[in-house]
């Protein structure tokens, strides 16, 4: 299996330690929690892809040995009981997510006309984005509890990802937001649009108003998808702060410097927002 970029999420981590926790962790550690997040990653983009509407049953077993490859893993290790129970409710709110995505997150498309639901989700808090994506923290949160820090400490590193993955999330949200739409997909970047249409009670085709569409988006959700990515990313670059970590450690130039590239990249103004 090719190594997809998490794979080197806990390396960052433990490369972003202060040397001298090094030796307290052994190598081959940090290769089967390198290993087991690629599994994760893997299974997670293809049950994305059925949750999407877009899945090939031919995948589903792969998605489901990668997902038992990284559980085995994770249970061989043979952690901290806690990191269990914490690891356990990680993977709780990723099926709940899963769930509330599948029951809420979608709307219909009759002969091209976008049907609405009566009630449209609440994408108020925006680090709910990370629910679905979570559990890849759980690499770095393992190496925390194996170097017997504190739960204070824990949290940190647990909050963090809780940030930096919605930033993800969002980042990913904004550059598909049209195609989410084709789909019937309801995401954080394009929920304005459908409010919009809500309000103002209009019969959308979505293959016929493309034009009218990215009116919608410019006047109606760019500044707004803007400003809360970066508001996630400074956010991100606080709680790293609060884990003890540098600006420039490997996890944040990994992680956190990528989105604010594509972030600073973007052109935004009356016109435009791309990233």
């Amino acid at each position: 299996m090719k190594k997809n970029n998490a794979y080197f999420w806990p390396e960052w981590f433990y490369n972003s330690l202060p040397l001298n926790e090094h030796e307290k962790i052994q190598s081959k550690i940090i290769k089967e929690l390198n290993l087991a997040n690629s599994y994760l990653w893997e299974a997670l983009n293809i049950y994305d892809d059925f949750f999407d509407g877009q899945g090939k049953s031919s995948e589903l077993p792969k998605a489901n040995n990668y997902y038992r490859n990284f559980l085995e893993t994770y249970y061989r290790l043979n952690f901290n009981p806690d990191f269990y129970k914490l690891f356990n409710k990680i993977i709780d709110k990723l099926d709940a997510a899963n769930r509330q995505e599948i029951k809420n997150n979608h709307f219909k498309i009759g002969n091209g006309i976008v049907i609405l639901p009566k009630k449209l989700p609440s994408f108020k808090d925006l680090t709910s984005l990370s629910k679905k994506s979570l559990i890849l923290s759980a690499g770095p949160i393992a190496i925390y509890y194996l170097l017997k820090k504190s739960k204070i400490e824990i949290k940190a590193v647990y909050n963090f990802f809780r940030l930096v993955l919605s930033a993800r999330q969002l980042a990913d949200d904004i550059f598909d937001w049209l195609d989410d739409l084709k789909n019937g997909s309801i995401t954080a970047a394009n929920i304005l649009i459908l409010k919009e249409l809500k309000k103002q009670k209009i019969n959308l085709n979505i293959k016929k108003d493309e034009g009218f569409v990215l009116r919608l988006f410019i006047d109606k959700t760019s500044e707004k998808n803007y400003k809360d990515l970066k508001n996630l990313c400074q956010k991100s670059r606080a709680a790293l702060k609060q884990i003890g970590f540098t600006q420039n450690c490997q996890l944040a130039k990994g992680l956190i410097t990528p989105i604010e590239k594509n972030l600073s990249k973007a052109i935004y103004n009356k016109n435009h927002l791309i990233l």
